[in-house]
């Protein structure tokens, strides 16, 4: 995103450089807004963790049967639904569906986390899987901001250049016709004619020719 040194010589350079300052205001604007963000969204999900550890225990489960095995091309298999039982936090057993590494043996033991009303849920969340979350969303909120500006910064840049290139045509247009007044205005086209009347020709600045 380059700006130009001292004034523009050209209306195409003044409104490229305002586009510059807008974009690099925006993009400044998006980082502080997605920082500002990502630090709410850590701090809320801190809180559900704390929430979380008072409502949940942890206790030991016991598998009733072996945990199946599948045929997976990925080194890590993902847990699978295994039946076993735990006591709740009375001290009653209870038996259930339980999350367990595959081809984990009948009787075997692995620690669950289980509510208040002693059925299994998820482990509370820990500071490190917040500021992980958090992490993630804002690069990838950070990322597609700066994607969406250079877009636009693009689009910008083909704009100007097709109005540069508009202005330079009129101008050699006008040129000629100035070279041969009476078939020069003939061959020349009405919004061309008119520029050429405005004195625009030539680099699109909008001076009057000498």
């Amino acid at each position: 995103m380059a700006l130009h040194r001292g004034r523009p010589d050209r209306w195409t350079d003044r409104v490229e450089d305002l586009a510059s300052w807008v974009l690099l205001a925006a993009g400044l604007l998006v980082v502080l807004f997605t920082c500002t963000t990502g630090i709410g969204i850590h701090d809320r999900l801190v809180q559900q963790g704390r929430a979380q550890s008072l409502d949940r225990t942890p206790t030991s489960a016991t598998l009733l049967e072996r945990a199946p095995t599948f045929v997976s091309p990925y080194t890590d298999a993902a847990p699978v639904a295994v039946t076993a039982s735990w006591e709740d936090r009375q001290g009653v057993e209870r038996t259930g569906l339980v999350s367990a590494p595959e081809g984990l043996a009948k009787g075997s033991t692995l620690q669950i986390w289980i509510d208040q009303s002693g059925a299994p849920v998820l482990k509370p969340t820990t500071s490190g899987e917040a500021l992980a979350l958090a992490g993630i969303i804002t690069g990838l909120v950070i990322v597609t901001g700066v994607v969406v500006l250079a877009l636009l910064w693009v689009a910008l840049q083909r704009q100007a250049d097709g109005l540069q290139l508009r202005g330079l045509g009129a101008g050699m247009a006008c040129r000629r016709s100035a070279l041969e007044p009476r078939r020069g205005q003939a061959r020349l086209n009405p919004l061309v004619r008119t520029a050429c009347r405005a004195g625009s020709c030539g680099d699109g600045t909008g001076s009057s020719a000498s």
